[in-house]
């Protein structure tokens, strides 16, 4: 126990003299396969200005259009990674990180309608 004891106060001072500095901007990196003329790669931009104006200059996004990065496979499994911090992704590539994201794009043909039908004595 003797020897945690320098380790957990040290960890207090350092986290302490962090708390105590005024916070620096951030810059966060994000990747969209989309260029940037097209609704996504507009959004793309819209949410990267919102962020920065919200945070007063504080959080930056760097946004990397039209897969400048690698491709959307490559691309997110650098954020499950940690290496970018954000991605715009279709559903295939998200469903490869996250197999049930694929339930999205699967096609809904075994689900019963629950819409009633109308009979056709009725009069409308």
């Amino acid at each position: 126990m003797s020897r945690s004891r320098p380790a957990t106060t040290l960890a207090l001072a350092a986290l302490a003299v962090t708390l105590s500095l005024p916070a620096a901007a951030v810059e966060l990196r994000s990747y969209g396969a989309a260029p940037a003329q097209t609704p996504w790669g507009k959004i793309a931009d819209a949410f990267a200005a919102k962020v920065a104006e919200l945070s007063g200059g504080k959080l930056t996004i760097k946004h990397f259009h039209a897969s400048q990065l690698g491709d959307e496979q490559t691309a997110i499994r650098q954020v499950a990674r940690g290496r970018l911090d954000i991605g715009f992704f279709s559903n295939t590539a998200t469903s490869l990180v996250v197999p049930e994201y694929g339930l999205l794009a699967s096609p809904m043909r075994s689900i019963p309608s629950r819409r009633p039908t109308a009979s056709p004595t009725s009069t409308c």
